[in-house]
């Protein structure tokens, strides 16, 4: 057995579920939400960086919880910005479904979810459930065949980030077609609790294993270099790794294991060993 902590209590109820997809997953999604919106000064949004210049051109519109199409939605017409959630994920080998000129209007009228991607169609459905309209991905946002394009929207790139709601990061998935949510096994990733009768006190045992799911070895969007502007830009995050959902923000790293234990506020799995916050108060 593993072990690197003895804690005389536990945070929660160690409720873990196989799928990452599931309600009670979600519902500790939802439980962080409202916590970094609710009481997270350092997380909420700079006016500086929310300018009508600042916009991307082009957002997806997730829809309605049970519509089976997204679509391409032009920013232009906006008088202010709608939080949207933004995607930080792998291309690999199979390139994705990408927005061209000749396909432009046609994604304007609709994408039906059946001919997106799975990473990027769990994008659209989590957006959906965490009750934002819009979402950025790369490819669908940014004409692929403009050069023209290509150069604004680059320039705009830290805004997009930094003025993102929410960064979904598919931390696990090598390519666009493996998708965010995983099959778990919760006997490997929940913690042990053995009784020390001797006290009459519990002692829960931290695994390490709850960490395996959170190393840059099985993470594989950590080993892109781009990610970390992404990762340092974004308020939030939500990491989708291949044991654990994760929620990093400028005040809270928490996982499904310890939802409301502060976890160390480094990210070791990301190759360096600072906070968020001295990157962006730096």
């Amino acid at each position: 057995m593993y072990c690197s902590k003895l804690f005389s209590e536990r945070d929660d109820r160690f409720t873990f579920s196989k799928y990452s997809r599931s309600k009670t997953s979600w519902n500790q999604v939802a439980l962080w939400n409202i916590e970094c919106i609710s009481n997270h000064n350092a997380c909420k949004p700079s006016p500086v960086a929310v300018s009508r210049s600042n916009f991307p051109a082009r957002l997806i519109g997730v829809g309605e919880m049970y519509s089976t199409t997204v679509k391409l939605i032009e920013t232009s017409p906006m008088n202010q910005l709608k939080p949207y959630m933004t995607l930080s994920h792998c291309w690999g080998l199979h390139i994705p479904l990408c927005l061209l000129s000749n396909n432009y209007s046609e994604f304007l009228k609709g994408i039906n979810l059946d001919n997106l991607p799975a990473t990027y169609r769990d994008a659209g459905m989590t957006t959906r459930e965490l009750g934002a309209e819009f979402l950025w991905i790369d490819s669908l946002c940014i004409i692929q065949d403009s050069d023209i394009d290509w150069s604004l929207e680059s320039a705009k790139m830290h805004y997009i980030y930094r003025n993102s709601w929410l960064n979904l990061d598919a931390a696990a998935a090598k390519d666009s077609t493996q998708g965010l949510h995983f099959e778990r096994y919760p006997l490997q990733v929940v913690p042990c609790r053995i009784e020390i009768h001797k006290t009459g006190n519990r002692r829960y045992v931290d695994s390490s294993r709850p960490q395996e799911g959170l190393k840059s070895n099985s993470l594989i969007l950590y080993t892109r270099a781009w990610v970390f502007q992404e990762w340092l830009l974004a308020p939030r995050a939500l990491i989708f790794g291949n044991e654990v959902l994760l929620w990093d923000c400028y005040e809270c790293i928490a996982n499904e294991i310890y939802p409301t234990r502060y976890l160390d506020m480094t990210l070791p799995w990301m190759g360096f060993d600072m906070k968020r916050a001295e990157f962006r108060n730096s």
